[in-house]
């Protein structure tokens, strides 16, 4: 009578778990199309391709907006540059400052995963250029010169 018991139960149970196993690829399936998707909504970090935009500049000038945080060390090492950068070429481009610490959303507004991030916008607000990661002033300059703005 066992063995009979048995039988019963083993038809059944490959059916139970092709069931749950169906689910379970169709679960994965959803959640692999739900990080490409939001994945692509986000900039790797050297281009433009989760390009956003910013209100523009009341200056006329293009902008680099900088988004970092106290806590991590690359972005307090961009601190004394991008401040010789605003003493230096204040007529040539604004430096706007974002800390994702105590801006809990700026991450997710701008699109970013690391900091620091600086992006180039021009002067209407349209991004230009975004890199990741700490950059030396020069970098920064030949960054503007490519992007078609002489910083002589």
């Amino acid at each position: 009578m066992a063995d009979n018991m048995g039988n019963r139960d083993t038809p059944e149970s490959p059916k139970i778990d092709s069931k749950i196993g169906g689910f379970i690829i169709i679960v994965l399936l959803l959640l692999v199309i739900m990080m490409s998707w939001m994945g692509s909504s986000e900039s790797d970090g050297q281009g433009s391709g989760g390009s956003t935009r910013i209100s523009g500049s009341d200056t006329g000038l293009p902008v680099l907006l900088e988004l970092g945080a106290d806590s991590c060390p690359a972005c307090r090492d961009m601190v004394p540059i991008l401040a010789e950068l605003e003493q230096s070429h204040a007529d040539k481009f604004t430096i706007e400052h974002i800390n994702v610490g105590t801006d809990r959303t700026a991450s997710q507004r701008y699109g970013i995963r690391y900091i620091p991030v600086q992006i180039f916008y021009d002067a209407a607000g349209t991004e230009l250029f975004r890199h990741v990661g700490g950059w030396s002033k020069q970098e920064i300059l030949d960054k503007w010169e490519e992007l078609g703005y002489p910083m002589n």
